[in-house]
């Protein structure tokens, strides 16, 4: 094979991993669930899995207009990117954008959250070490940009989540 100009001998093993990385090079694709201000409640499943933009591009998540994300219960391997794509959530609670982690496909709210929060303000974040269920996007402060990853091991979720205006994120 040539490559920048140089020859090299592959082996076989060699040759299966490049034919594998172009062949998923050339296909990949992310699934994007669009999750719009003033969205229903939503159970998420497992063929949601990929990124989950939250509000409407280039507008306020108005009062009443917030909405909870339910996560599917623990699985291996599930992985999620929360996109807050708004402008801004009021400054009301009925505003607020939650994710809750769940033990079953019901809703039914339990601690298996755990991870770290972050920003670009002059605060520490957060790091959360004890199983925690909620994770919110804060009315008045949360801004479009802010977003949380949330990956599961089969029994925990583990969150990375980053905004910029502190405190506009939190896992409680």
């Amino acid at each position: 094979v040539t490559l920048d100009g140089l020859k090299h001998n592959l082996d076989e093993r060699d040759r299966v991993a490049a034919q594998l990385a172009s062949d998923t090079a050339l296909n990949l694709k992310i699934n994007v669930t669009n999750l719009p201000t003033n969205s229903s409640d939503t159970q998420l499943t497992a063929d949601d899995c990929g990124i989950v933009t939250l509000g409407t591009v280039g507008a306020i998540v108005a009062s009443g207009e917030g909405f909870n994300v339910d996560l599917p219960a623990p699985e291996k391997g599930l992985y999620y990117k929360f996109l807050f794509v708004g402008t801004s959530i009021h400054n009301s609670t009925g505003a607020q954008i939650t994710i809750t982690t769940n033990s079953d496909n019901a809703g039914t709210a339990a601690d298996l959250a755990i991870g770290y929060v972050s920003g670009m303000g002059d605060d520490d974040g957060a790091n959360v070490t004890s199983a925690v269920d909620v994770l919110t996007f804060i009315k008045n402060i949360a801004t479009g940009g802010d977003h949380a990853e949330f990956f599961c091991d089969g029994t925990n979720w583990f969150v990375i989540a980053e905004y910029d205006a502190d405190g506009a994120i939190t896992l409680a």
